[in-house]
């Protein structure tokens, strides 16, 4: 996923205008709401409870190439749900959307450009220890059951040299453990974000993705075994 965070907000009108130029090539469309809820308790004990939403963008999903664009006031989105096409497919599209957003919605100043990719690694089972496949393995102490069915493990790498940061997430969701016969699904999801004001044409944009994008990858290759990295060759 591309994601890119403007400011100041735009106003809903102008992006639904905007989606409704896109309805050829997205012609799946849903809003995005924010919603809030509230508690009032009185002297007496009685309480009232209120809830309130608030139009915050669109969704538009093409049909069948599974490509998703999400445009709220202050960002815009792009993804694609699996089976996954390459960096420079996605960057390509990506690109070519947020320039006709440029021109057409007109945002100020980017604030955030960040890349994220979901991975999930399906591990032959059965094996002794995840160390043999992650070089973060969750640790249990040696003298507790070494046997694990779920377990999340999240942590943020920041890099002051390159003004960027990543959350780095490892989980096994009991619910998920054996997408496939025979495996374990590990999720490893990384996040790569760099936080900077950038005029919305510059070019500088898609430099500093294009660099998240390097650092993703070098973050992936680091939370895997060569063993790991054979199940994909």
């Amino acid at each position: 996923m591309v994601d890119i965070q403007f400011e100041p907000p735009i106003p809903l009108e102008r992006i639904e205008r905007f989606a409704d130029s896109l309805a050829t090539e997205f012609p799946k469309r849903t809003r995005l709401w924010q919603h809030s809820f509230g508690v009032e308790i009185s002297t007496g004990g009685k309480h009232n409870a209120a809830s309130e939403g608030t139009p915050l963008g669109v969704r538009l999903e093409s049909d069948p190439s599974g490509r998703i664009l999400s445009i709220r006031t202050n960002g815009f989105a792009f993804s694609r749900l699996a089976p996954y096409e390459d960096w420079a497919d996605l960057r390509e599209t990506a690109k070519t959307v947020w320039d006709r957003f440029v021109v057409d919605v007109q945002p100020e100043v980017v604030s955030r450009m960040a890349v994220r990719f979901i991975n999930l690694l399906p591990l032959p089972a059965p094996f002794n220890d995840f160390s043999e496949y992650l070089t973060a393995a969750p640790n249990v102490p040696p003298n507790l059951p070494q046997g694990l069915s779920a377990f999340l493990q999240r942590v943020v790498i920041v890099d002051p040299a390159q003004n960027r940061k990543a959350i780095v997430t490892q989980a096994l969701e009991e619910s998920q453990s054996s997408v496939q016969t025979g495996t374990v699904g590990i999720f490893l999801d990384i996040d790569t974000f760099r936080v900077a004001r950038v005029d919305s044409p510059s070019p500088e944009v898609w430099a500093a993705l294009d660099q998240l994008r390097d650092f993703k990858n070098a973050i992936f290759f680091d939370h895997i075994t060569e063993k790991t990295a054979e199940l994909f060759q």
